[in-house]
């Protein structure tokens, strides 16, 4: 087969968070069998000279797998698959994810990672894969891999209380938490670049307009992408997700046994541990362990 696409292909599906077992050449086109997890899947890819690469996922019975591997090439034949770019090799891969966002409790945690291409594939076989999709355990057991696989890292955590005064000071600059995960976002992928190596750099969108392609603008050897769900998409983001996950986790333990009350992860029904932290703390014990523009303090009691 045409061997620059299939390369590009066997890419795509290692960036996804897929495992090649096995490559089989047919008739106008190449079969791969893949895993994603325990799952396995036969796919098949077709060439034609006019509309160039067709997935074919019709042996594929699972439905989830199938929209998985569907959404993991959609809108990426014609930008990746046929034109130039996929013989553009980079030197590192960095990706970067937040934790805590959306969150009454507990910290903002921005974490990124440089890679190379070594790197991927040993975490490739470590299971990587979208945070929100695993176990505690299972997040701890990955963070400990990807620190042991001495993947440069680094993680920018923001407790409640300086949050809060960040955010305070932001609104009254008339910016949000979209400009201040745009800061952490930038100031976590700088650490990792250089002049003279290239740079592939994704980072999960999370904003319309966010201001981070502006800010890379003036990098010559970087080529920086915005990317919905991208966690789930790139194997390096997917490990930026864990890095950030892992310490969302450890700090919302730590803050709970500060308190004595266990705290709540997401922002629903989470009023009552809530009213439980003003009423033994008061609001300024609150404001250390929560985010207080969330609409839930204004419900309280204080």
């Amino acid at each position: 087969m045409f061997d620059t696409e299939l390369e590009a292909i066997i890419e795509r599906f290692k960036l996804c968070g897929f495992l090649i077992k096995d490559i089989k050449v047919i008739q106008y086109g190449v079969q791969l069998k893949v895993l994603f997890g325990e799952e396995e899947a036969v796919v098949r890819f077709y060439k034609n000279k006019k509309s160039g690469l067709k997935l074919d996922t019709s042996l594929i019975k699972n439905t989830d797998l199938k929209n998985e591997i569907s959404y993991c090439f959609k809108n990426t034949f014609k930008k990746y698959l046929i034109s130039q770019e996929i013989d553009e090799k980079f030197d590192f891969y960095i990706g970067s994810d937040e934790s805590g966002k959306g969150d009454y409790f507990g910290p903002l945690v921005v974490a990124g990672v440089k890679m190379t291409d070594e790197n991927l594939i040993f975490l490739e076989s470590c299971g990587i894969k979208d945070s929100k999709v695993l176990s505690e355990d299972r997040i701890f057991c990955l963070e400990s891999e990807i620190i042991n696989s001495k993947v440069l890292y680094k993680r920018i955590t923001v407790l409640p209380e300086k949050y809060n005064n960040v955010y305070e000071f932001y609104r009254s600059k008339n910016a949000n938490l979209n400009d201040i995960l745009a800061r952490l976002h930038f100031e976590t992928i700088s650490y990792f670049l250089d002049k003279e190596s290239s740079f592939n750099v994704v980072v999960d969108k999370f904003s319309i307009n966010s201001g981070l392609k502006e800010k890379f603008s003036g990098y010559k050897n970087v080529k920086f992408f915005e990317v919905e769900r991208a966690e789930s998409k790139f194997l390096f983001v997917a490990a930026a997700s864990i890095l950030a996950r892992a310490e969302f986790l450890r700090q919302m333990k730590k803050l709970s046994d500060e308190v004595g009350i266990k705290l709540k992860r997401g922002s629903v029904s989470v009023r009552d541990v809530a009213q439980k932290i003003v009423e033994q703390y008061g609001l300024d014990g609150l404001r250390k362990v929560a985010k207080l523009h969330f609409k839930i303090t204004k419900e309280l009691k204080l």
